[in-house]
This record gives C-alpha cells, sequence and structure tokens, in this order.
C-alpha cells in the first residue's frame, strides 16, 4: 500500500510537467511518433528520412512480452570436416547424429506455441529436419512450421568459398592478412562483410522482436554471433 502511495504521488508530480502533442493541428509542423500500448496504435506525423521510417518500423515490432530465442548452430557439415569455408555440403553421420539429439530437444509441451527458422543452406535444414511439426491449439498452429530465410544464410567468402584458412594464406595472402586486422570490417574479394550481414539481418532481426512465441533459429557461427551480440547489448565491434 505503502509504494502504490508513493507511486500515485509520483503520478500527480508528473502531470504536473506533461503536456501531449497537440491534437489540434497546432503541432503538425513536428515530426513524432505516439505509441499507444506498445504499438496497438501507432500514429506518426512527417517521418519522411530513411532513419526515421526505420525507427518507426522498429518500434512498431516492440513489444514488452518476454519470449525465449533459442540460437543452434546446424550439425557437423562435411566442410566442417576438411575445414572448408562457406559451400553448401551436406551433414555428416555426427551432423545427423546431432540432429536426432535436436529433435528430442523440441519435444517441448505441446500447449506452447513455437517457430522454427533455417537458411536457405542444406546443413541447416537437415539438421532441423527431424524435428515435429504438429498441429496443436485445436489445428490452429502448426508446431515448429519451418521457415526458410536467405537473410540468415552463412557469411558469403566470394572468391575464398570452400577453401581452407591455409589455402587462403597460400593462395591469397593479402586477404588473409586484412581479415586478420578487421574480421568485422574486412569483405572477402566478391564476397561479404559482418557489416554486409549485419544489414541483411536487419529485417529478421525487426520480425523476431516481433514475436511473443519461442523461436528456434538453426543458422550458422557468423550470422549466429551477430544474433547474440544484438540480444545481449555487445558492441558489434567484439561480435566476431
Amino acid at each position: 500500500e505503502a509504494a502504490k502511495e508513493s507511486w500515485r504521488r509520483r503520478l500527480d508530480e508528473y502531470r504536473k510537467l506533461y503536456v501531449t502533442l497537440q491534437e489540434d493541428g497546432s503541432e503538425d509542423d513536428l515530426s513524432y511518433i505516439k505509441l499507444y500500448n506498445y504499438g496497438e496504435r501507432v500514429q506518426t506525423n512527417k517521418m519522411r528520412a530513411y532513419l526515421p521510417q526505420r525507427i518507426v518500423q522498429f518500434l512498431t515490432a516492440t513489444h514488452p512480452t518476454a519470449h525465449k530465442i533459442y540460437l543452434c548452430r546446424h550439425g557437423e557439415s562435411e566442410y566442417n570436416v576438411t575445414g572448408r569455408l562457406g559451400g553448401n555440403s551436406g551433414i555428416t553421420a555426427k551432423g545427423v547424429a546431432f540432429s536426432e539429439i535436436l529433435r528430442r530437444w523440441c519435444e517441448t509441451p505441446r500447449t506452447v506455441r513455437a517457430r522454427l527458422w533455417t537458411s536457405s543452406l542444406l546443413r541447416t535444414i537437415a539438421t532441423a529436419a527431424n524435428i515435429e511439426h504438429p498441429t496443436v491449439h485445436n489445428g490452429e498452429w502448426e508446431q515448429m512450421s519451418p521457415r526458410v530465410y536467405r537473410n540468415i544464410d552463412e557469411i558469403f567468402a566470394g572468391d575464398c568459398e570452400g577453401m581452407t584458412p591455409e589455402e587462403i594464406v597460400e593462395k591469397n595472402p593479402q586477404a588473409a592478412y586484412l581479415r586478420s586486422m578487421d574480421k568485422i570490417g574486412y569483405r572477402y574479394p566478391r564476397g561479404e562483410s559482418y557489416f554486409d550481414l549485419i544489414s541483411r539481418l536487419e529485417p529478421c532481426i525487426q520480425e523476431m522482436e516481433s514475436y511473443t512465441e519461442p523461436v528456434l533459429i538453426v543458422s550458422h557461427q557468423a550470422i549466429l554471433r551477430l544474433i547474440f551480440a544484438y540480444l545481449t547489448g555487445c558492441a558489434r565491434e567484439r561480435a566476431p
């Protein structure tokens, strides 16, 4: 009761100072966003530039409901065994065993609606292939219905795709040196950098933020590093 009374007094103090944006047209020259109940209703005015529009999109998706986000790397792939970058190889026998472990782990209570994302590459799709998709809530929801997103594909190594780190040092020593100096900013020849990944991850982050259900993301090392850094507030320079 004491805490409630203290809070009421604080509200009374706020009311003396707070004035909402006027809706009589007198402040229509301002750029602003008004959110009611975390996006239940959104009112914007003169949000014309790129950044303000992105802020509107982000705030519209954001909500205060807690939800779980599970990050899972794919099972061992054929390229993992040989230490090669990128590619679209399948998974090994160990990868298949891991996919079965993941299936058993995903057997959560059927009352909880859950989502599943994979990249478009074979190794993530195969890793999630054994997860069951029963319908729940009187058939209204397909549990862990797999959704494939190219945005969460592994970083593209360009001319270095399919090579081992040792082969890169031998055939393209400058690329190996530059990447060791600036891992987040270095772009593979005709490939991508971590900054490129941040750009293509943005739509998925926005969608992920809008969910209230748990989501399992089966993806790749570089992608998961960036999502983890985003969720934990880690400086992006430390993400790699």
